[in-house]
C-alpha cells in the first residue's frame, strides 16, 4: 500500500534478528533463524507477484492458493530489498545469491569494516551474475552533536566505546561462524585488545 500510495517511493528493509532471547521468548530454536528468514522472504515476494497467492513452506503454509493479495507494489516486479547486516558474511553471502542490496551498519560500521563488507557483497553479486554498480547501500552510523570540538572529545571519552561489542557478546547469534563475527565478541569480552577498534571521529560542521 505505501508503495502504491508513493507512486514507488517504497524501499523495503529486511533482517533475520539476532539475539538468542527473541527467538527463545517465541520458542523457537535460533538455528533455524537462517531457513526461516529464507523462506518468510519467498511468501512475501510471493504474495507480491503471484495471483490467485499461496505458498507452502517448511516452517509454514499460507492460504493455499485461495487468495487474492491488492494491491500489488507499484514497482515492478517489486520494490528494491535491504537486507541488514552487522558482521554475519553468511547474510552477505544471502543478500548477494538473490541480487538484494545491503543495509550496513552496527558493528560493522563500529568496527571500520563496511568498505571491506560492501567488497565483499559486490565481489559475490558478480559471481552470482548480478551487477551491483550503481546501486546505493545505505549506512547507518551514530552521530553525536555537541556545542564544540573539546566538549565532543570529552563526551566521548566519558563513554564506554566497547559497549555495542560487549551486548553481541552476551545476546548475540550463536549462528555466525564468520572472523567478523568472532572478532566483535572477542572484543565484548575483553578477549581482543589490539587490531580493529571502535572508530570514534570528531568533526566540526562549521
Amino acid at each position: 500500500m505505501v508503495d502504491v500510495l508513493s507512486n514507488g517511493r517504497l524501499d523495503v528493509g529486511i533482517g533475520s534478528g539476532y539475539q538468542a532471547l527473541e527467538f527463545s521468548g517465541l520458542g523457537i530454536n535460533i538455528a533455524e533463524s537462517r531457513a526461516r528468514f529464507a523462506e518468510n522472504l519467498d511468501a512475501i515476494i510471493a504474495a507480491w507477484t503471484t495471483e490467485p497467492f499461496g505458498f507452502r513452506g517448511k516452517f509454514g503454509s499460507w492460504l493455499d492458493d485461495r487468495a487474492t493479495v491488492h494491491p500489488h507494489p507499484y514497482q515492478k516486479p517489486i520494490p528494491p530489498i535491504y537486507v541488514a547486516i552487522s558482521v554475519s558474511p553468511e547474510t552477505i553471502d544471502f543478500a548477494a545469491g538473490r541480487g538484494l542490496r545491503l543495509l550496513v551498519g552496527g558493528s560493522t560500521d563500529l568496527l571500520g569494516i563496511a568498505p571491506q563488507v560492501i567488497e565483499r557483497w559486490q565481489r559475490a553479486m558478480r559471481s552470482h551474475g548480478y551487477d551491483p554498480s550503481g546501486l546505493d547501500i545505505p549506512c547507518a552510523k551514530g552521530i553525536y552533536v555537541a556545542p564544540t570540538d573539546e566538549e565532543a572529545e570529552a563526551d566521548l571519552a566519558a563513554i564506554d566505546t566497547l559497549w555495542d561489542f560487549k551486548l553481541l557478546s552476551v545476546i548475540g547469534s550463536p549462528i555466525s561462524e564468520g572472523a567478523e563475527y568472532r572478532l566483535a565478541t572477542s572484543i565484548g569480552r575483553g578477549e581482543q585488545t589490539s587490531g580493529a577498534k571502535p572508530q570514534l571521529q570528531v568533526h566540526s560542521v562549521w
